[in-house]
């Protein structure tokens, strides 16, 4: 990214995410990677920093309107194999905590150092879709095998997209 800060606004859609949080459930998009071998937590740590800082759609908070970038590294959290069967995630309570639109951290990293090992990214929903999650993840994932990293610095929402790509709202959207 330039030199510029990251922000850019929250849409009434991102809005209404962090209000039914608070009603519902996390709001939460909760990706699972299974793999083999080991990640040293302190490693992945180093990684999503990096991957942050391409990414800064990771490290948002919101603030009179508007989603800004924190500067804080989401948390890698590592939780050891009796808080978890191997089956239902449902057990795990790190996997049910909201995340905070405020404060933060509105995303995270948690290991489960199992056989095979298990590394779930979560983000609140409000600040990234599937694509960002995505994009973010790739670069973590970049990071830990010392490849250059792909910058990710949009700041559409869902509804300036549609505004933007006008023939692709239409398809969604016939009159």
């Amino acid at each position: 990214m330039s030199g510029k800060e990251f922000h850019r606004d929250v849409s009434d859609n991102e809005q209404l995410y962090v209000h039914l949080q608070e009603l519902f459930s996390t709001f939460a998009i909760n990706l699972v990677v299974e793999g083999v071998g080991y990640i040293d937590p302190a490693t992945l740590q180093a990684a999503v920093e990096k991957a942050s800082e391409a990414c800064p759609g990771a490290r948002l908070i919101q603030s009179n309107g508007m989603w800004i970038d924190s500067h804080r590294t989401p948390p890698v959290h590592l939780l050891n194999d009796s808080e978890f069967d191997g089956k239902d995630f449902s057990k795990i309570k790190l996997l049910e905590k909201k995340l905070d639109s405020e404060n933060g951290p509105t995303s995270e990293v948690v290991i489960l150092q199992l056989d095979p090992m298990i590394v779930v990214f979560r983000v609140f929903h409000g600040t990234m879709d599937g694509k960002g999650v995505m994009l973010w993840i790739n670069n973590i994932f970049r990071a830990l095998r010392g490849e250059t990293l792909i910058p990710v610095d949009g700041k559409e929402t869902d509804l300036s997209f549609l505004k933007i790509h006008k023939n692709y709202s239409k398809k969604l959207f016939p009159r």
